[in-house]
């Protein structure tokens, strides 16, 4: 066994796991939801908990010879014993099944590495094309189970009451969107992890009004601003004139009538200055791109709501 492989297993782990199970099949409802059998390296122990999770999904209980009699031989008994006896704490078997899931995705990691080096060496694909398959690799690494666990009401209820307070106190706000009618109508404004969808027919001035929200909260917060749907000269066209208050009409044709008064032009160039409004035309991106340009805005400028056009 090379190295690299000792690095991406943990026998002990696994063994512990296993154990843990065979002398209390009650804690497989512990680490049922994330841990599969597809996670352990060793075979055996595989095989194992395959048997275990299968008696216990059919309603049955599981010990060291009920497990024996499924396998119907293909892992002795000797084995089991050992591994029923090895268990530094049947308490942690969520810290173990941890370990083991860890030590899995490194191990999909290892592969990946491999497949993105032969992306990166093959030029007969062009090279944004060979970067999409390389994010979809490593997207699929991402742990998708839900990570929140059941609460009790008391317990939730004593721990929520403090984040009441903290809002009576004002130090949980909700993000204002500048626009009061808006505000009220979602109690005090977008909240993090929100998703809002503002829907309407074509032409109705959906833009707009994100585009609104989004110059207002950009005072206090660092707004991203991705539009699929019109170019960097027609975004900063809307720009320009919301924050000059100057007509939509008279910056795409500044000869019309009187002309374009400069003043508010160069008002809203100010304004513009004090934002934290970073603005993207790319378009036709799916989820993992729309995910890693979101994550490069976090990183370098920081990033409190995203506006999707």
């Amino acid at each position: 066994m090379t190295d690299t492989i000792k690095k991406t297993h943990s026998q002990e782990a696994e063994q512990s796991v296993i154990g843990a199970l065979l002398l209390d099949d009650r804690s497989f409802d512990l680490v049922s939801e994330k841990l599969k059998p597809e996670h352990f390296f060793n075979h055996d122990h595989k095989l194992i908990y395959t048997e275990i999770s299968r008696q216990l999904l059919a309603g049955k209980r599981v010990d060291m010879i009920t497990v024996y009699d499924g396998l119907k031989g293909e892992v002795d008994l000797v084995t089991l014993n050992q591994l029923a006896q090895y268990v530094p704490s049947a308490a942690n078997i969520k810290r173990y099944a941890q370990i083991v899931i860890d030590r899995s995705k490194s191990r999909d990691l290892l592969n990946v590495s491999a497949t993105i080096t032969e992306l990166a060496t093959e030029h007969q694909t062009p090279i944004n094309d060979r970067i999409e398959q390389a994010q979809a690799q490593l997207s699929k690494l991402v742990d998708e189970t839900p990570r929140d666990e059941w609460v009790g009401a008391n317990e939730g209820m004593v721990a929520h009451t403090q984040t009441i307070e903290d809002r009576a106190n004002g130090l949980v706000k909700a993000m204002s969107t500048g626009l009061n009618d808006i505000d009220d109508f979602l109690d005090g404004g977008l909240r993090g992890g929100g998703l809002y969808i503002l829907a309407a027919r074509p032409s109705m001035g959906k833009t707009a009004m994100a585009m609104t929200m989004g110059l207002n909260m950009a005072r206090d917060y660092s707004v991203g601003f991705l539009s699929m749907e019109m170019p960097h000269t027609e975004l900063r066209d809307r720009q320009t004139a919301m924050l000059g208050r100057v007509g939509l009409s008279y910056v795409a044709r500044p000869t019309r009538g009187a002309g374009l008064p400069w003043d508010r032009v160069i008002e809203g160039v100010e304004k513009a200055r004090q934002l934290n409004f970073y603005a993207s035309d790319q378009s036709g991106l799916n989820i993992n791109q729309v995910r890693s340009i979101a994550r490069n805005l976090k990183r370098i400028h920081g990033l409190n709501v995203l506006i999707v056009d």
